[in-house]
């Protein structure tokens, strides 16, 4: 593991999810949006509200096992299925299974899904998370960095770039 995730890990990871169908946008959020490094990469990643929903019944249902004040258990312990309900919403197969697992070998993740307008929609959005943290919605919103993509054209993939 690295000491810290930077802009270039940032870049590596959002591009597997350029290259998934239903992915509108990619945003890093937390330190590595602020700082430019961090501990983690933090990402929110937005898509239609058929894909959120998949993957927001299977979070609440998990997150209603989970003492709400517990630190630990919210952000952590619920972090690893936080990320595959997000790659069963998104209907990873197992060659981009395999692509994220090289992306993320040095660099942690931690993943939301968000519906489009999420921003606009916070309030709407806070209520369907089950935190202690009431404002989760709003503060990731306040800090987050919206890459912008382009299609390479040796590879035909899409690259995100930090703007």
């Amino acid at each position: 593991m690295s000491d810290y995730v930077g802009v270039e890990q940032a870049l590596d990871i959002a591009k597997v999810f350029a290259n998934i169908p239903g992915v509108l946008r990619i945003e890093v959020v937390g330190s590595v949006a602020r700082d430019r490094r961090g501990n983690d990469l933090d990402l929110v990643v937005t898509v239609g509200w058929y894909v959120y929903l998949k993957y927001m019944f299977p979070l609440r249902e998990r997150l209603a096992g989970v003492d709400l004040y517990d630190d630990f258990d919210i952000y952590t312990g619920v972090k690893q299925d936080r990320l595959e309900f997000a790659l069963k919403a998104l209907e990873f197969n197992q060659a981009q299974r395999g692509w994220l697992e090289l992306a993320t070998k040095y660099s942690p993740l931690d993943i939301h899904l968000m519906p489009l307008n999420w921003r606009k929609d916070a309030e709407e959005i806070q209520t369907l998370f089950n935190f202690a943290d009431t404002e989760f919605v709003r503060n990731i919103a306040r800090d987050a960095v919206s890459l912008e993509v382009f299609r390479n054209e040796n590879t035909g993939l899409l690259e995100p770039y930090w703007p």
